[in-house]
């Protein structure tokens, strides 16, 4: 599981060349947030569905804030989040009908 998810997030030095994110500073690119351990891991997952389940609008981005405090894996707490809202928002509000 850990190859997987590192083939497919982008790597800290690859996120460092955008110029938009120059006014963020050096707390984004931390370490830890970029990590693939258990215990980073595991807080992105808690973050990511702890976010999907307010009825807010950008929740994405309070995930992402929370993830930079609580030093959890970045790209994950995100995606994790959008993983958590696709299936929720297919399975249980769009109308299904009976074929």
């Amino acid at each position: 599981m850990k190859k997987f998810f590192k083939k497919y997030t982008p790597n800290r030095d690859d996120v460092k060349e955008y110029k938009m994110l120059n006014f963020l500073g050096s707390s984004l690119f931390h370490e830890d947030l970029w990590k693939f351990n258990r215990i980073s891991f595991c807080r992105a997952t808690v973050i990511g569905l702890f976010w999907g389940w307010m009825p807010m609008m950008f929740q994405m981005i309070p995930a992402a804030y929370c993830a930079v405090v609580f030093r959890a894996n970045l790209p994950l707490s995100v995606a994790c989040y959008d993983v958590f809202c696709i299936y929720f928002w297919k399975q249980y509000s769009w109308p299904q009908s009976n074929l």
